[in-house]
């Protein structure tokens, strides 16, 4: 091919951000690769991307390969040229924060940063604003709280440091109450995500938290923190997790055990992007005996913090040639770095997680490969512990529905299951609908779809089953649900909510559906999902 042709596209020297770049690689074919010690395939793929006029959206010969000049230089372009779209950068910074009774000393640091960044950085700093978000819990176990579940408490775009702390001295934004240790975490970070952000700024949470978040199946819960995560990243937002860790001698068993559970959390919705390992968390021990110390702390871990992502965003304004380096324009671009290692403090991990929301902003501008097909591996063959791509499903907002629709059907029949003791088999046939099967297996009719079926999958939308990639629920029989204990049907029923409500959210959320075409239907848009979020 390169001895006829000659090289038609290179990979960008720059990442694409598909959320405002938007281009797919369709996976033509697959077959599976054998004797690896993980599941693997080789994708046959080609690159598209959307129609931009109301013509048929063909390129003239040579027009959207390398022998076309300008795709050429846009591909190629270096430092001076992309360095112009961050002159104008900005960072945005939503704390957002547990303010149950044992937080007090650790809202007072957070406010205390913000003045002393203030000072050190200058009053009239055009770069940084902020925004806070508090948490709490669930009303019945917040009666002594001033608020239950989330607040905003700067509900407009991100403020000034002046305005973030007189909002953090507000006696509402003081910490009270609370009943047992987990809290409304995920509804806190959601608040934020969904609250609004400056267009030409990266977007980070600094989550500041001493208590896991209520788990699927606790108080009613509907997140979890892969959800969570789906919608960090479906609207570009980072988190960088403080994880505050009382220890001391007989602290209470509910605490302590809560750590790693809160961890855990933390660590997954701060997860490094591209798959490179690692997460942007910070733990901090303190003695609860003595918040003074606690307070002073914590203090400078939250200044380094934002400082850091402050200063990064300036020197990617004044196009410093050793940031953009670093982020792989101008220069060559930087070799794939390992998982970064445990221990880091403050300011590298604020550095790196900055680094990587700088690489997603610039590819807003990058150019998108063209005129491609070929065959890659799923997986990193020099080494099978890591992703070679990321690989996601593509849905127009109809097919989002028709997933929707099945779920709940789907979750009826476990209901009614459960409340009768009926065959889980026979409840699904009872509530969901001809119509619907209809459309989305194309058996003819509910009766023939549900009774042909013996997989879950079956009575899913058909593009389901079509997939290279299979989720447990795609792999589950009704003979499986059926031997199920009554725990194991509890959690799988929890999990099908949480699903759901990812499903709703992704449906509201009109910022993340993609026109392929200026003449496609508001139901035609399409949004890359992960693969991890799939039932």
């Amino acid at each position: 091919m390169v001895e006829r042709h000659g090289v038609v596209m290179a990979e960008p020297r720059t990442f694409i951000d598909i959320n405002n770049r938007f281009y797919i690689l369709p996976v033509l074919a697959f077959e599976p690769i054998e004797g690896l010690a993980r599941d693997a395939r080789l994708l046959r793929v080609a690159a598209a991307v959307p129609q931009e006029t109301g013509d048929t959206g063909r390129a003239a010969p040579g027009a959207a390969t390398l022998s076309d000049a300008g795709v050429r230089e846009r591909v190629t372009r270096g430092t001076d040229q992309i360095g112009a779209s961050t002159r104008d950068l900005g960072v945005d910074i939503k704390f957002v924060i547990d303010m149950t009774g044992s937080m007090q000393p650790y809202l007072d640091a957070t406010r205390e940063a913000v003045i002393r960044l203030m000072d050190e950085i200058g009053r009239n700093n055009d770069i940084v604003r902020f925004g806070l978000v508090g948490y709490t819990d669930v009303q019945a176990q917040c009666s002594e709280c001033r608020f239950a579940v989330s607040r905003n408490f700067t509900p407009g775009e991100p403020v000034t440091g002046q305005q973030i702390r007189d909002a953090l001295s507000l006696p509402e934004a003081r910490a009270s109450g609370g009943g047992d240790w987990p809290e409304t975490v995920f509804e806190g970070v959601l608040e934020a995500i969904n609250s609004p952000w400056r267009p030409n700024a990266l977007r980070f949470v600094l989550l500041i938290g001493d208590a896991s978040a209520n788990q699927l199946g606790q108080k009613d819960a509907t997140l979890s923190p892969d959800t969570v995560r789906s919608q960090l990243e479906a609207n570009s937002v980072r988190v960088l997790a403080v994880h505050i860790k009382p220890t001391a001698a007989n602290l209470p068993r509910e605490i302590t055990s809560d750590h790693p559970v809160a961890e855990a959390q933390f660590r997954t919705l701060s997860a490094l992007p591209g798959g490179q390992g690692g997460s942007a968390y910070l733990d901090l021990a303190v003695n609860p005996a003595r918040p003074a110390e606690a307070r002073d702390a914590f203090e400078p871990v939250v200044r380094r913090l934002a400082r850091t992502l402050t200063e990064v965003v300036a020197e990617a304004r004044r196009g410093d040639p050793a940031l953009m380096a670093s982020v792989g324009v101008g220069a060559a671009a930087p070799t794939r770095a390992a998982a970064p290692p445990s221990g880091r403090d403050a300011t590298t991990l604020a550095r790196e997680a900055a680094s990587a929301a700088l690489i997603e902003y610039l590819g807003r501008t990058g150019e998108r490969p063209r005129d491609l097909v070929a065959w890659v591996a799923d997986v990193d063959l020099s080494d099978t512990s890591r992703d070679a791509l990321d690989v996601r499903v593509l849905l127009e907002r109809r097919d989002l529905g028709d997933l929707i629709e099945a779920l709940t059907g789907l979750l009826q029949g476990i209901r009614r299951a459960t409340m009768t003791e009926a065959n889980f088999f026979s409840a699904v046939q009872t509530v969901v609908t001809g119509a619907t099967l209809d459309r989305m297996t194309g058996l003819g009719s509910a009766e023939a779809a549900v009774r042909s079926s013996s997989a879950i999958v079956d009575i899913l939308p058909r593009w389901v089953a079509s997939l290279p990639y299979r989720s447990s629920l795609q792999r589950m029989t009704f003979d499986d649900f059926e031997r199920m204990n009554p725990n194991e049907r509890a959690n799988f029923e929890v999990e099908l909510e949480a699903k759901l409500r990812l499903y709703r959210d992704f449906n509201n959320d009109r910022d993340i559906w993609q026109a392929l075409s200026p003449r496609h239907s508001d139901l035609q848009h399409v949004f890359a999902m992960r693969l991890s979020d799939l039932p």
